[in-house]
């Protein structure tokens, strides 16, 4: 979902567009054109945090679980996840 944000967000420029706005899902126009701080605050914090905490729940759930289906033979790591 951060990823997808993050890629919502980005710039005329980077996209080649012919118009350098700063938001490129909306009008030239909108108001939200205007908060290029905000923009950068809201895919570096918001959108990054994001992806790393979906990122390292993801890794917390394999370790306490103890891998997938097709390798049950995996042990848990109940105590590393922890630490």
């Amino acid at each position: 979902l951060g990823s997808f944000l993050m890629g919502l967000f980005q710039d005329g420029s980077s996209l080649n567009l012919a118009i350098g706005v700063p938001l490129a899902f909306v009008s030239p126009s909108h108001f939200l054109q205007a908060y290029t701080v905000f923009h950068l605050a809201f895919k570096t914090g918001f959108c990054g945090s994001l992806t790393t905490f979906s990122g390292w729940n993801s890794e917390m759930v394999i370790m306490l679980v103890g891998g997938s289906e097709a390798n049950t033979n995996r042990p848990t790591q109940f105590w590393k996840a922890l630490l």
